[in-house]
């Protein structure tokens, strides 16, 4: 019934040599799934920085590739517009008019007497309670018109429990 079966005696030193191929074996397809890993990850943050930045632009007409050679997926990939490309060309007038027209910073300050108050959501976050990061509203009042960013962030230092300025994030509500 088993005329097919055929079994082998392997010496002690070729069961050794085939422990050794297939410990190799092993060794390779580990690399192998670990340079495909990196791969995934990297074309996951290609994908995510495209979702998050829609302002790159997508091959199409108007662009052609920065760099010879063919198309390899995960490999970084620029554009440049194309000399004829809408991008290379001068703001239209309408624009250039528009900032002609913009008022000057006196002639504003003028118009607007008094002093600057500034609200400041802080976020909650656990992590940054060292920050006092309570979810807490600051209020800065009596600033002067011509209070710089930097100016403001110095006094959310105080606040904020020493977070140093050049770590602070400052943004318009959504």
């Amino acid at each position: 019934a088993n005329q097919g079966a055929r079994f082998a005696v392997l010496s002690d030193e070729e069961m050794a040599q085939l422990a050794v191929k297939k410990a190799e074996a092993a060794r390779r397809l580990a690399e192998v799934n670990q340079e495909e890993e990196k791969r995934r990850a990297q074309e996951r943050k290609i994908a995510d920085l495209l979702r998050r930045n829609p302002a790159v632009p997508e091959p199409g007409p108007g662009f052609h590739s920065s760099g010879p050679g063919p198309f390899i997926p995960g490999a970084p990939v620029s554009f440049a517009p194309h000399p004829s490309s809408s991008l290379m060309q001068p703001p239209d007038a309408k624009r250039q008019k528009r900032e002609d027209q913009l008022e000057s910073e006196q002639d504003w300050m003028k118009k607007h007497p008094g002093k600057l108050g500034v609200k400041v959501y802080v976020p909650e976050d656990s992590d940054n309670a060292k920050f006092n990061f309570n979810g807490q509203t600051i209020e800065l009042s009596g600033l002067e018109m011509t209070a710089t960013i930097g100016l403001i962030k110095e006094k959310l230092e105080q606040q904020l429990w020493g977070l140093p300025p050049n770590k602070q994030k400052l943004s318009t509500p959504k």
